[in-house]
């Protein structure tokens, strides 16, 4: 009896350590990751994969800034946060043509969808809404 509650001690601090421990990705992965995503959505030829590159790459390295040195202002930080994603939005709208800037705003749309779905999810899952899901 005494070997089984051990091991259950045990499991349950490793579950418990792993869940705390997050993935930090870095600001150039994250880059990378949209870059390739638009490229492909968007065909973007190469110079503007470049361009399109170094903006998401500021803007993320900034956004990383920001949250791992936030003001004592929750305000303030949403708006900084806003700032430089606004920023970013202009600057590959500026590098893009007609047709893909058609292409990038249903884009992300989709993804302001997506992100809200499943902020609903998690919000009902962790208020115990969702039966199955706990």
């Amino acid at each position: 009896m005494k070997k089984l509650m051990s091991l259950v001690i045990f499991i349950t601090i490793s579950v418990s350590s792993a869940n705390a421990q997050k993935i930090k990705i870095t600001p150039e992965k994250r880059a990378a990751h949209i870059t390739k995503e638009l490229q492909k959505t968007l065909n973007l030829s190469a110079p503007q994969t470049k361009q399109v590159s170094a903006i998401f790459l500021k803007r993320a390295i900034r956004v990383d800034s920001l949250l791992n040195n936030p003001s004592s202002i929750a305000k303030r930080n949403r708006l900084a946060q806003r700032d430089i994603i606004l920023t970013a939005r202009k600057g590959v709208m500026a590098v893009l043509n007609d047709t893909q800037k058609r292409q990038f705003m249903a884009w992300e749309k989709n993804n302001k969808e997506r992100r809200m779905q499943l902020k609903a999810t998690k919000d009902a899952k962790s208020k115990g809404f969702l039966p199955g899901l706990n």
